[in-house]
């Protein structure tokens, strides 16, 4: 449910602004995706859009927070096993903070991996499960809620542009001018 975007296109404007267009494919979790791109945004210029015929976009929540819910211990096994590799804060019924990657979900407890050492976490003793660094959730409307998606987003940001130069060719009495731009990119 996870999932990093590439840049598709990206349209230059000569007074230091770009309107990026970026993709990538997502397998839907009841509708619902993750990504960890947070565009630094002109004035709400973000879209969120789906490739995917008959689907839409109906959801964007961002937060600093993107919380996995389960109701029951029996549940976080299931909601967990696709998200082996990804970086999870677990915080448990005595309030403990626990953070890590997820190494691998066992029978009764999940394995978090710190540097070099290993935690066991019982699921019987998980009060909340973030996601550490995806805090932006989309949810798409679909007829298969657990399909793989293409979404896309694109925006409006600050922080490239293009100069022109001229560069004037003289030979035997003729004169070329040609133009060249020179791009300056601090965004991408």
């Amino acid at each position: 449910m996870t999932f990093s975007t590439a840049l598709k296109s990206v349209a230059v404007f000569r007074d230091g602004f770009g309107y990026y267009v970026r993709e990538g494919k997502v397998k839907l979790e009841n509708g619902w995706a993750s990504t960890d791109l947070m565009p630094n945004a002109i004035k709400g210029t973000v879209r969120f859009y789906n490739l995917d015929k008959g689907d839409k976009i109906d959801q964007v929540i961002v937060g600093k927070e993107n919380r996995l819910d389960f109701a029951t211990p029996a549940e976080i096994k299931s909601r967990l096993a696709d998200k082996v590799g990804l970086r999870l804060t677990i915080i448990t019924h005595g309030h403990q903070r626990l953070e890590g990657e997820l190494a691998k979900i066992l029978d009764d407890m999940l394995m978090l991996k710190n540097g070099e050492a290993f935690t066991g976490v019982p699921y019987g003793s998980i009060e909340s499960i973030l996601l550490a660094g995806f805090p932006e959730r989309i949810k798409v409307s679909s007829d298969t809620p657990n399909k793989v998606a293409t979404i896309g987003v694109a925006y409006l940001q600050e922080g490239i542009r293009w100069e022109p130069s001229y560069v004037l060719d003289m030979s035997k009495g003729q004169g070329t001018l040609s133009l060249r731009a020179t791009m300056q990119n601090t965004t991408e």
